[in-house]
């Protein structure tokens, strides 16, 4: 007879039960580590290493026994969903709380409430996802969860289509309590744990499961709503959707758009600010800049009044167009003051020559905006809409496959002979 080869990841106390089973199978052992590939995978923990190589195993078409408990996070469950989907694997959830639980009959409307009672000293996380996970066995999904944990805790869960539910805790001084109540009839949770439980083992070694994998992601995310409910104090509505590469990246896709519109909404403030600090159009040569009616350096011979061949033409322009603007010609200031006359002086000639009346004061010598100024003011205006070109085309590509994709749906299907 062979022994099985078991690898233990992890060492949730969730797992106490099943770990104490394992190690009284004559035809089971554990593997110390993950050198090899085991018969069978046990992940206990919630650790990145021991998910990273329970999802190794997943595609490398070993069984995986996950053990379910608050410890497990929605984001590593929906991980595993993914990888296991992708591989075409199963996982088995062990959850001894639901094992002898079947779905209610809801042939009567309104369904039946549920309620679970507590009293109880220990902590009220572990004790709310077992009851959690049979309320969702006997009830289905909820829609809506409100909570208030401490303790002494409340639990409302509402769904759109089952039985809403209610968990209640409170601390006691006597022994722990617990009553489920359908209705009016309450039911006996101690059926759940089975006539046999040391054969439990053997059942989930041999491919049998708890919980289906759908059920464990519903029940995570309850979980996790619940504490958010808790934390914000309010109620949290439940929006389920099958685990698959779509739904992530659509969740992925909503995330960055909510980021780039905020990160829009910052950079238009950021604009705003640095606009009124450096606008330059606060001084002459800045009104100058705008409309065209700046001679900088660049147009003069380098430390001469005269006009570059560049500065020439950019005259000409300003010449056209001099009747038409009422904004003083300014020639960029140097700092030398007999350069700055010079080169005062010969943009009046060169309009006197083109038979341009100048009248005093019309073209003067002023200090040209910074060029860091402009240079910041340009790159702000870049970074502020880019966000918004960027969202704006990833949802024009995200239209456009799907327009592509259901096109290809709605072919019909060419048979070749």
């Amino acid at each position: 007879m062979s022994v099985r080869s078991v690898l233990v990841l992890g060492d949730s106390p969730h797992a106490a039960g099943l770990l104490e089973q394992l190690d009284q199978d004559p035809g089971s052992q554990r593997q110390p580590d993950a050198s090899e590939l085991p018969d069978v995978a046990i992940l206990a923990g919630s650790g990145e290493g021991d998910l990273a190589v329970a999802m190794s195993l997943l595609e490398s078409d070993r069984p995986l026994i996950v053990v379910a408990g608050p410890h497990l996070a929605a984001a590593a469950v929906h991980r595993l969903a993914l990888v296991a989907s992708d591989a075409r694997a199963t996982i088995r959830c062990w959850l001894p709380a639901v094992r002898e639980l079947t779905p209610l009959e809801n042939t009567l409307a309104p369904a039946p409430s549920l309620r679970v009672d507590r009293a109880d000293n220990r902590p009220v996380e572990d004790l709310l996802f077992d009851d959690l996970a049979r309320l969702g066995r006997l009830a289905g999904r909820f829609d809506q969860v409100n909570a208030t944990l401490g303790p002494s805790g409340t639990v409302k869960l509402e769904s759109d289509l089952g039985s809403d539910a209610t968990w209640t805790l409170r601390p006691t001084n006597g022994p722990a309590e617990v009553t489920l109540l359908v209705g009016d009839k309450p039911l006996d949770l101690q059926q759940s744990t089975g006539d046999d439980p040391e054969t439990e083992w053997l059942e989930m070694a041999n491919g049998a499961s708890h919980l289906e994998l759908e059920e464990l992601i519903d029940v995570v995310e309850t979980f996790a709503a619940i504490q958010e409910s808790a934390r914000r104090q309010r109620a949290i509505d439940l929006h389920h959707e099958p685990t698959s590469e779509r739904t992530v990246f659509k969740s992925q896709m909503a995330a960055v758009g909510c980021l780039l519109l905020l990160l829009t909404l910052l950079g238009l403030v950021v604009l705003l600010v640095l606009g009124a600090a450096l606008d330059p159009t606060s001084t002459r040569a800045g009104r100058a800049a705008r409309v065209g009616f700046l001679l900088e350096n660049d147009d003069f011979l380098n430390n001469t009044a005269t006009l570059s061949e560049a500065g020439t033409d950019h005259l000409e322009r300003i010449a056209g167009r001099i009747e038409h603007v009422r904004v003083p010609i300014v020639v960029s200031a140097t700092g030398n003051s007999d350069l700055d006359n010079g080169r005062r002086a010969v943009v009046e000639d060169e309009l006197d020559r083109r038979s341009i009346g100048v009248r005093e004061g019309q073209v003067i010598t002023d200090k040209p905006p910074a060029k860091w100024a402009q240079r910041l003011l340009k790159f702000a205006r870049i970074a502020w809409i880019a966000p918004l070109v960027v969202f704006l085309v990833l949802q024009g590509l995200i239209l456009a496959t799907r327009r592509a994709s259901g096109r290809r749906m709605s072919q019909p299907d060419r048979v070749v002979r």
